[in-house]
Formats: structure tokens, C-alpha cells, sequence
């Protein structure tokens, strides 16, 4: 805290925009909202996503939703209820005109005395059942009820996100994991749209504060977004900032992917180790961390072999 982290990002952002580049933030403290003048505000009241329509593949669709909702509930979104997730919209997508959470919902719940549970062929359906639609529900309730559950003529377009500088303001959610909910799902949707038209001029740039809450260290090892987004986005015209005060809670995959890393000072000898370890710094180098000046970092670059010291 205070060693110029958001100072610095606001300003590469500028710079970035008068490049001509375009921006969205995801903002979970409200510093970005009044930071640029021709910034798009969103928040709760003005974003309308429908996270259960698809536009090509309902397999990869149902897939890539069960393992969002897999790092929202990990404690219960296990394989089998990821199983029953996949099973069940597959279902329901063949028979819907124009798929929707609330109407996928009332399937569900018209499912359960039917011979679809039958079909699962486990003794446990009915109660994963009762699980999966306690928390599907959960995303038509408050602030985060009324991005997905909620759908009109405003439907947020994603190509016209991507097109002007968006700050998305998540102050009025009602918790971490919504805001963790609407960011792994807006960068689901960016993710489709990308692959399937990629940006012809500079690379959008995506700024995820609070990186821990997004890409935690306990989904090492796991396919999540944000690491897909990592992987195979650069090459499609999105590029994603990740910004995070403790590193030691921020997954070792989703640093090792990392294209570029600038560390300013560290707190904690358990971050200096994680970090040095991922930026091959040296000992000397690895001291240096805990006894940086406010704007002095340390930065591993795409060129450079070894890390330098720079005034931000």
C-alpha cells in the first residue's frame, strides 16, 4: 500500500489512450471512476448480460460457464454438479427459442419430478439439483440480479465495450465473489467475441485490480478464464493487466503468464520470495523489494533476460 501501484497504472493508462488504445477497468474501489474524462462509467443499473445465450458451440458454452461457477462455489460446485450443470442446459438450450437465467431456473425447477434427473443415471441428482439452483438463483438476486436476469432492448453489446474507454464501477455489489462472478463472466464474453473477431489496430487493454480475487492462488493448476484470456488472447488484440498488492495470493499459472511484471515495494518476505522466484531475480535484487522508495520498481520486460531497476 501506498508504493504507487494505482498511480502508475492510472498514468500507463493515459499514456495508452493517447496512443489511441481503449481501456476497460474493473473497479472494485471506485478509483477509476472519475479518473478520466471520456471514460464510460457502467455499474449494476446500466450492464444487462445474458450469461446463459450462446452464439456458436452450447458444449463449449456449458463448459467454460461450469468452470466460472466452479471458482464462485468451490466448495460445491463439484464435478458432479458441474455434470448436472452441463447436462441440464443442454436440455434446455435445445428446447428454448432465446435462452435466458431466469427461464433456464424455472427449468430446472420443472425438472426435478421429470425423467431428466432419471437420465443422470446418480442417486445424488436430485440434491446437486436443489444445490445448483440455490446458487443460480442467487445470481437474480441485488445489484448482480440486474446484469443477468434482466433483458430488453439494453443489452450490453460487447463490441461496443470494447470500442471506448469503460470503467466498470463494482462498488455496488453486494460482495467479492459477485464482482469475481461479473468479471470471470465479462471476460468469458470478451473471450468469444474475440476469437471469433479479433482487433485489427492497438490491443485492448483489460485492468483487473484486486488480482487475488480474480486469479487466486488456490486455482493453481486449474483451467480458469482469466489464464485462457492470458494464453491465447495476445494474439486476437487483448491485452490484460493484472494488478495485486500481495502476489503470494495470486496464482503461480496466471503469474507465469505474465508477459511483462513491474514490482514495486513489498510488505512481506513470503511475496519478495513468490515474486523473485517468477522474475529470476537474483539475491541482491530480491533485497531490493522490501526497501523500495514510493514510484521505484523493479520491472522483467519481454526483451530483457534480467529484471532492472526504473523511476515510475
Amino acid at each position: 500500500p501506498g508504493s504507487g501501484k494505482t498511480a502508475l497504472v492510472k498514468k500507463l493508462i493515459r499514456k495508452y489512450r493517447r496512443l489511441g488504445g481503449a481501456a476497460m477497468v474493473f473497479d472494485r474501489h471506485g478509483e477509476y471512476i472519475s479518473e478520466f474524462e471520456d471514460a464510460v462509467v457502467l455499474d449494476p443499473e446500466n450492464v444487462r448480460v445474458n450469461i446463459i445465450g450462446y452464439e456458436e458451440n452450447p458444449e463449449t458454452h456449458a463448459k467454460v460457464l461450469s468452470e466460472v461457477f466452479a471458482m464462485a462455489w468451490p466448495d460445491e460446485f463439484g464435478p458432479l454438479v458441474s455434470h448436472v450443470f452441463r447436462r441440464m442446459y443442454l436440455k434446455y438450450v435445445r428446447k428454448a427459442s432465446r435462452p435466458n437465467l431466469v427461464e433456464f431456473i424455472t427449468f430446472l425447477e420443472s425438472s426435478l419430478n421429470s425423467e431428466d434427473l432419471i437420465l443422470l443415471r446418480s442417486g445424488k441428482a436430485r440434491d446437486k439439483l436443489f444445490s445448483l439452483l440455490g446458487r443460480l438463483s442467487e445470481l437474480t438476486e441485488g445489484a448482480i440480479g440486474r446484469m443477468f436476469s434482466s433483458f430488453d432492448e439494453r443489452e450490453t453489446r460487447v463490441e461496443e465495450l470494447l470500442s471506448k474507454m469503460v470503467v466498470f464501477d463494482l462498488t455496488g455489489l453486494d460482495t467479492d465473489r459477485d464482482a469475481n462472478i461479473f468479471t470471470w463472466l465479462m471476460l468469458k464474453q470478451i473471450y468469444d467475441y474475440r476469437r471469433k473477431k479479433h482487433s485489427r489496430s492497438l490491443p485492448h487493454v483489460i485492468v483487473c485490480e484486486e488480482a487475488h480475487n480474480v486469479a487466486p492462488a488456490r486455482f493453481e493448476g486449474q483451467g480458469t478464464i482469466v489464464e485462457k484470456m492470458l494464453k491465447e488472447m495476445r494474439k486476437f488484440g487483448e491485452s490484460i493487466w493484472l494488478v495485486d498488492q500481495r502476489p503470494l495470493a495470486v496464482s503461480r499459472d496466471v503469474l507465469g503468464l505474465c508477459g511483462t511484471i513491474v514490482c514495486l515495494r513489498l510488505q512481506y518476505s513470503s511475496d519478495v520470495e513468490k515474486v523473485a522466484e517468477t522474475m529470476h531475480l537474483n539475491k541482491e535484487q530480491a533485497l531490493m523489494l522490501q526497501k523500495l522508495k514510493q514510484g521505484e520498481a523493479i520491472a522483467l520486460l519481454p526483451r530483457l533476460s534480467t529484471a532492472i531497476p526504473i523511476n515510475v
